[in-house]
């Protein structure tokens, strides 16, 4: 595993357990007594993703791309090869009204978490207002050294992916169906020169190896707001070929380049229902069986955390359901563990 910067040293993690053993050695001892119980609605709800580029002058949700990206001649494909032609926007309410009747459900899910004033340190990496608990010493450091794609992918592998990996192994264990869930990078896959991408996938019992709910990650760095908003701007006839010859249509490189790419991660069974993140913002979507249609939603804010005050002060964030809330709600769709979809074309087999 790559070493992960947390100072002005390299510090080589075996395996992700050695790296939180190794956090909760230098944290302070979280005795029995210290601890209370809450229900997963509660602490979902007051998910916030940690702030990073703390040593920047610009606000992170401001940030602009650097530079297009660049040439994929990996990218390319023969005329016909992906289908897609239309893109269409989902009802926000949709995303709203079902998240919220699905985490309603949570509250009979319990999670032990540190009472206030102490450390996170289990697998449920992310804070919560829920329970005013504060990140470790080496978090903090972690989070504001963030200026390049590696931190980008410890911090979402060691923070956003675990957590939600815990929640879903929770929730399965109150259904009596225990499972080990991970999210493990496929960018291998899909790579590309000087990529400005990772892709990611749920891995569960019985389907090791194949892509399931993938997931395309950018820095915001790498892809902007604005580029956000081309990105799921509403195409009712995509009647050119730019999305095989993507080097050939220079009006829109970035997000054309993305949407290419996205077809191609989605085209595997039971893999047409997704998320795209830069952090600051998320979206959720689905291709249609055939490939020909994708619905998506409009950019979603994720629910930021300053970390001001050595990480105890909470901004006042997004009302629930936040997007992290909303991700939890359409891995489930993905897993076929939710009903009455039936508005949704979104099974794929």
């Amino acid at each position: 595993m790559a070493a992960m910067n947390i100072d002005s040293t390299e510090i080589e993690y075996d395996s992700d357990k050695e790296y939180t053993k190794q956090l909760i050695s230098r944290s302070a001892v979280v005795l029995p007594n210290r601890l209370k119980r809450y229900s997963f609605l509660d602490y979902t709800n007051g998910w916030r993703q940690p702030g990073v580029l703390a040593n920047r002058v610009t606000p992170l949700v401001e940030i602009t791309r650097t530079a297009d990206w660049p040439w994929y001649q990996s990218l390319v494909r023969l005329p016909g090869t992906r289908k897609l032609r239309k893109v269409a926007l989902m009802d926000p309410m949709v995303f709203q009204a079902w998240t919220t009747a699905f985490v309603a459900k949570l509250d009979t899910v319990q999670v032990t978490l540190p009472v206030k004033g102490e450390y996170m340190i289990s697998n449920l990496r992310l804070k919560s207002s829920a329970a005013n608990t504060y990140y470790d010493p080496d978090s903090l450091a972690f989070f504001t050294r963030i200026n390049g794609e590696r931190e980008m992918r410890n911090l979402m592998e060691r923070y956003i992916f675990c957590t939600i990996a815990e929640v879903l192994r929770h929730i399965d264990s109150a259904e009596k169906e225990i499972k080990e869930f991970a999210f493990v990078n496929l960018s291998e896959q899909f790579t590309a020169h000087n990529a400005m991408w990772q892709v990611y996938a749920l891995e569960a019992a019985g389907n090791k190896g194949k892509i399931v709910f993938p997931i395309v990650q950018m820095a915001p760095w790498s892809f902007s707001r604005t580029d956000f908003k081309k990105f799921v701007k509403p195409r009712p006839e995509v009647s050119d070929d730019r999305f095989n010859s993507v080097i050939e249509y220079r009006t829109d490189k970035t997000t054309n380049k993305l949407w290419a790419l996205l077809y191609d991660v989605c085209s595997q069974p039971r893999s047409n229902i997704f998320a795209v993140t830069n952090y600051n913002y998320w979206s959720f979507g689905y291709f249609t069986p055939d490939r020909q249609e994708v619905h998506l939603s409009e950019p979603i804010e994720a629910p930021i955390d300053v970390l001001k005050d050595g990480g105890k002060t909470f901004v006042q964030g997004t009302f629930p359901p936040n997007a992290l809330q909303i991700l939890l709600w359409w891995i489930q769709v993905s897993r076929c563990r939710v009903p009455n979809l039936d508005l949704l074309d979104v099974n794929d087999n």
